[in-house]
């Protein structure tokens, strides 16, 4: 096992941690991510059986105490029986579907585009999901009838397309069928242990030509990742939900999808087919843009969800446009010795939120991109973007009332 390689496992691992049981798309999140750092084929089959074992493992340990009554209570109560049978009704229809239609659905649907584009629409429907009036049936999970168990089941299936989401699925099913918010993330993943467990079953049966003992060390630190972040997760998302809405994870999906939709189409797709000057791991690169967008984009996004301002938002969107095309124009003018455009102009541009397209633009046109001190300033403005973001979102703006 070289370095890339654990580095790799290490990536997927909390990749796999922290979205199997948010509403964000685990599945979509690992096949972007794989592609972006080149890790897929047969072997990538068998490392996400493992890692999602150490996802499902971390959600058993966190229920273990109602898994332990309901187990205990088997022969002589009625609610923990029910409570088995309804877990059983909502995990047959995934495995009837899965089971018909699931080597035509890896085929034809796992790929960026499918999942960006589920991304978009699920944040949508979550959305306007959010914001309808909720007449609350099931205050726990004990309160959940059958018929109840049956629909989340039904609804759960529209995960069989990556970028949907299971527990997306799952919970916002339960939401408009009349669970209550906690009662509906519970149940999700209280589904998710025979769910996941039954494919990681079946699919381990089906490759099981595929696991060798030399990447059992790749394996271990992918799945020791992936416990500890979705350990890290499920206490996260059990608290927020005590006091939020999920339509911060829908604007989440929402500005992750169309990144990767512009992302893809307009960066990647040029690389492969040789319309850009040569770059070295495009894919790596890519998967750097997305994340060091993804906090002024979340961040920008709460911002507009809670009616404060909408001008972040706008903001990065309508002037990283400009700076891409002020980069083009630049470059065009440096080939043909024209007026350059002043680098102040550029950096002032880039700090008024125009870093993501000037970001593009660099690669795309390799502008820029070797002269030192234009870099150092240029990576201290998204410093700056990333610090601040961070800071709103995780430290309620400590540091800039410090400042």
């Amino acid at each position: 096992m070289d370095f890339w390689t654990a580095i790799q496992a290490l990536i997927l691992g909390i990749v796999e941690g922290l979205t199997e049981f948010l509403p964000i798309s685990s599945t979509g999140h690992q096949i972007i991510v794989a592609d972006l750092i080149n890790f897929g084929g047969e072997r990538f089959e068998a490392f996400n059986i493992i890692i999602q074992l150490g996802a499902i493992l971390a959600v058993v340990w966190e229920f273990r105490r109602k898994i332990l009554d309901v187990v205990i209570g088997l022969p002589t109560q009625p609610k923990a029986r029910r409570f088995t049978v309804n877990l059983i009704i909502a995990v047959l229809p995934a495995v009837v579907l899965g089971v018909i239609f699931a080597d035509l659905i890896k085929h034809y649907l796992f790929n960026p585009i499918t999942v960006a584009s589920a991304l978009v629409v699920g944040g949508v429907i979550m959305l306007w999901a959010e914001q309808r009036q909720h007449a609350v049936r099931a205050e726990t999970v004990d309160d959940i009838t059958w018929k109840d168990a049956l629909k989340v089941g039904l609804a759960q299936c529209l995960a069989m397309i990556p970028g949907t989401s299971r527990s997306g699925a799952t919970i916002i099913g339960g939401l408009l069928f009349g669970l209550s918010r906690k009662t509906a993330t519970e149940f999700s993943f209280f589904l998710a242990m025979p769910t996941m467990v039954g494919a990681a079953v079946y699919s381990g049966y089906k490759y099981r030509d595929l696991f060798q003992p030399a990447d059992f060390p790749v394996f271990a630190i992918g799945f020791v990742t992936s416990f500890i972040f979705a350990m890290i997760a499920v206490k996260g998302l059990l608290k927020f939900i005590a006091s939020h809405s999920y339509a911060v994870f829908a604007w989440y999906r929402i500005a992750f999808g169309l990144v990767i939709l512009a992302t893809w189409q307009f960066w990647l797709d040029r690389l492969d087919c040789g319309q850009a000057m040569s770059i070295q791991h495009p894919r790596l690169k890519a998967l750097i843009f997305v994340l060091l967008c993804a906090a002024p984009l979340l961040g920008s996004a709460v911002l507009w969800y809670r009616g404060e301002t909408v001008i972040p938002l706008a903001a990065y969107g309508v002037v990283s446009v400009v700076a891409f095309f002020l980069y083009w124009s630049d470059k065009r003018k440096a080939q043909t010795e024209g007026r350059r455009i002043p680098e102040n102009i550029l950096h002032a541009v880039e700090l008024a939120g125009g870093w993501p397209g000037a970001l593009i633009a660099q690669q795309v046109f390799r502008h820029k991109t070797r002269k030192v001190s234009y870099q150092v300033l240029f990576w201290v403005i998204v410093l700056l973007h990333q610090v601040f973001w961070l800071d709103q979102l995780f430290l309620g703006g400590t540091l800039l009332s410090i400042l």
